[in-house]
């Protein structure tokens, strides 16, 4: 005989229903409201229960969420009777679990869902939990659920709220500043290799320790570079216990991991919170990965992969005016790539194509990671070089020049290539106007292009800025032909056709 508990806190509508169920062969046992309902079902867990969706106490909701978080009635089918054309109530119902929300005069919908339930349950062993307080357990034992819930949903509203992070390291940084006040870490790290990014949050005597640890946990390599939060919101004199590690998934896509150093003392509420975390960073970091994508787009040459002349403006935009604060010095070259048309012209609009690419690979291979390259439009590439001054500018372009002279290139049709360039240096003055400052390596850069081509010229030396290099790179520039020939592995390239387009 199956035992329910039957929860309703009007009289009539109780015995209506009990009668009806004991007619079927149920064992029923009644409650009148909530609390005392609850206080049964654990006592002695039933088959099932059914609650009214408001009862004296605690609601059905809150009945059927409490049985569902209590080991020895998880799998109790618990079924609502209250308004189901109210959306509310149907949401809140499917919310906490309950196997149906049908309206109080439908006895036969909620025999049939009853039955089927009481069909399909998984068996239960004997073990269940006596309580030793009475209803004044339950009480407590529902509000600690009810804390633990809104805590829970605190803790992943504020990281959906993350998804307003425009960037990565804001997203981590936002994350470790609420998660370190609700709870005490070593360290907390993250891993998201489709941003190819990896941060971690740590106390700053033990820094290196804890990215150690992170790193092997996540599986991080020595080549990514870590974005390092340290401060003293973490604590380094916690017991240690192992860290803890999570999977963070978009749906059934893992997009990256997160890891805890907890205590020994906190590893469940540790662990807890990393699953919320886990559970909903997915979202926050796949609209992170999609600003980083689309401002990469915005601010970057689609064809060379360099940067536009928008985002290189920007760029000079903030570091002008801080070379012109600090007296750092900052220098500045405008590249043209000789007899481009030519390149058209003869071999089609994809080998042109294929000539800026190279180029523009073999400008970024030759300059430092700090050095900015951008594409300024057609054949032409700028070049920022911070903390650089002019001879060193002309060091830099020197060195650029060569390899493109040195480079060879092959085009979608099988022919081999080389090209030139002709390069204008300036450097920036005291109180200078970037204006003009691009002004004079523009300047420069055709007085270049007039005086033979394939040469490095700087603004401030006339039409000619050699005496500025060493005697070898002088004597190195004297001796270039105005365009270096074109080599055939494989179709006659005429070099007089290129060199005169």
């Amino acid at each position: 005989m199956h035992r329910l508990i039957l929860i309703d806190p009007e009289p009539a509508s109780r015995a209506h229903l009990s009668k009806r169920l004991e007619g079927l062969g149920y064992a029923v046992t009644l409650a009148e409201d909530g609390i005392s309902g609850a206080g049964l079902a654990l006592a002695d867990p039933p088959d099932a229960v059914i609650a009214d969706l408001w009862t004296p106490g605690a609601s059905g909701v809150q009945i059927c969420r409490f049985l569902r978080s209590e080991p020895a009635t998880a799998m109790v089918p618990v079924l609502l009777r209250g308004n189901e054309s109210d959306r509310r109530n149907r949401f809140w119902a499917r919310r906490a679990g309950a196997a149906t929300l049908v309206s109080k005069g439908r006895i036969g919908e909620l025999l049939r869902v009853l039955d089927r339930e009481l069909e399909i349950a998984p068996k239960r062993d004997d073990f269940f939990m006596q309580l030793s307080g009475g209803m004044m357990d339950v009480r407590e034992r529902i509000a600690r659920h009810l804390d633990v819930t809104l805590f829970e949903s605190v803790i992943a509203a504020e990281v959906r709220a993350l998804a307003a992070c425009d960037t990565p390291e804001r997203l981590f940084d936002r994350l470790t500043q609420f998660v370190s006040q609700v709870h005490s870490y070593r360290w907390l790290a993250m891993y998201a290799p489709d941003l190819s990014f990896f941060a971690i949050h740590q106390h700053p005597e033990a820094a290196d320790a804890a990215e150690d640890s992170a790193r092997r946990i996540l599986g991080v390599g020595a080549a990514q570079q870590a974005f390092r939060l340290e401060d003293e919101d973490t604590s380094d004199d916690l017991p240690k216990a192992d860290p803890i590690v999570q999977t963070i998934s978009l749906g059934q896509t893992p997009i990256g991991r997160i890891a805890l150093s907890p205590s020994r003392k906190g590893e469940m509420e540790s662990s807890s919170i990393l699953t919320i975390l886990s559970r909903e960073l997915g979202g926050p970091l796949r609209v992170t990965s999609l600003v980083e994508e689309t401002r990469r787009l915005a601010s970057t040459d689609p064809l060379t992969g360099l940067l536009n002349r928008r985002a290189f403006n920007q760029w000079m935009e903030h570091e002008g005016p801080r070379a012109h604060r600090y007296e750092h010095p900052l220098s500045l070259a405008l590249l043209d790539i000789d007899h481009f048309k030519s390149v058209n012209d003869r071999h089609g609009h994809d080998a042109g194509d294929a000539v800026l690419v190279n180029v523009a690979l073999v400008v970024r291979e030759s300059l430092r990671e700090a050095d900015i390259v951008a594409r300024w439009g057609g054949e032409e590439i700028v070049i920022a070089l911070p903390d650089t001054d002019h001879e060193g500018g002309l060091r830099a372009c020197e060195r650029v020049r060569a390899a493109i002279e040195a480079s060879r290139i092959t085009t979608p049709s099988g022919a081999s290539l080389s090209v030139t360039a002709s390069v204008g240096v300036a450097s920036l003055r005291k109180n200078e106007p970037l204006d003009m400052l691009v002004a004079r390596a523009d300047a420069a850069m055709y007085r270049a292009k007039s005086g033979g081509r394939n040469r490095v010229v700087s603004d401030s030396q006339g039409s000619d800025a050699q005496a500025e290099l060493p005697e070898s790179e002088r004597r190195h520039l004297e001796e270039q032909p105005a365009v270096s020939e074109p080599r055939d592995l494989g179709v006659a390239v005429d070099a007089r056709a290129v060199a005169n387009g």
